[in-house]
């Protein structure tokens, strides 16, 4: 009788054990196939006239949906990424007034341009180019100021040097 008992006993542990571990095992792999959402900011600007050292911010706003954005019909001059590779948080600059030409656009200052304060300043880790714009200039200080890289299209990592560093940049073509 004991011995029914501890069969049973056992047998009713092992189904336990095994219900909860499948439960466990669902419910990972449920929430790993769930797509993580990242922030997005989007930023509209105006040319740099001539005199002007920093774009004219129209409007910004973020959200952690970026299926709230549509792009089609805008003119995205640049995508910023806070880390390597364009992978997490994304800052689109958008232009208003036309694609990057010799002009250009140009932000003294990347804190401002983001309306939730988070901003860009010190956080991108790699961007891309688009509409034109080909030629960069990154800085690691506000106003265009302290050590400066001048680069060429795309950058999946934009170096040591600039790497949470940059604080204002200009496009241009």
């Amino acid at each position: 009788m004991r011995t029914k008992i501890r069969t049973t006993l056992t047998l009713a542990i092992a189904a336990i054990v095994a219900t909860t571990t499948l439960s466990l095992a669902t419910t990972t792999a449920s929430a790993s196939s769930t797509p993580h959402r990242t922030q997005t900011c989007q930023v509209f600007l105006h040319k740099l006239k001539p005199g002007q050292q920093t774009s004219d911010v129209a409007s910004s706003r973020c959200s952690d949906n970026p299926d709230e954005f549509r792009t089609s019909g805008w003119i995205i001059l640049a995508k910023l990424y806070v880390d390597a590779e364009y992978r997490g948080r994304v800052t689109y600059l958008n232009g208003l007034d036309g694609p990057c030409d010799s002009a250009g656009y140009g932000w003294r200052d990347l804190s401002d341009i983001a309306p939730d304060g988070s901003g860009a300043d010190n956080s991108v880790s790699s961007f891309q180019v688009l509409e034109g714009c080909t030629w960069s200039q990154m800085y690691d200080g506000v106003n265009y100021s302290g050590d400066v890289k001048y680069g060429h299209g795309n950058y999946a990592f934009i170096g040591h040097e600039m790497n949470d560093r940059m604080s204002s940049m200009i496009l241009h073509a």
